[in-house]
């Protein structure tokens, strides 16, 4: 009867000691899985900071973009009013000598 409770206590502590070793590998494991996530947190962290930074890259992008357009658009209408001026002056400049013509002519 000892010797058979001895042999179920020795089969016991030995189920003990494997069920030691099973929670001691989870609880490495657990570790392990802990310092990824905090080691992923900051990398998220990190990426959220690039992304808001090329955000606020962007925002002053399209604002510049938007300055440029603007200067542009001036600056096209400012040489069609330029045009429009050398057209005038050509056409007058035409009537001028047309009439300077005429003037000699006449003398």
């Amino acid at each position: 009867q000892i010797q058979h409770q001895e042999k179920l206590l020795e089969q016991q502590h030995l189920k003990y000691v494997a069920s030691v070793n099973i929670v001691d590998k989870h609880q490495q494991m657990i570790h392990s899985l802990e310092q990824d996530l905090q080691t992923a947190m900051i990398a998220e962290r990190e990426m959220s900071t690039q992304v808001a930074q090329c955000e606020e890259t962007i925002k002053h992008l399209k604002i510049e973009l938007s300055s440029l357009h603007s200067g542009q658009e001036l600056n096209n209408r400012t040489i069609a009013h330029k045009k429009q001026n050398i057209t005038e002056l050509q056409q007058e400049n035409e009537s001028l000598n047309q009439k300077l013509k005429e003037t000699l002519c006449k003398v």
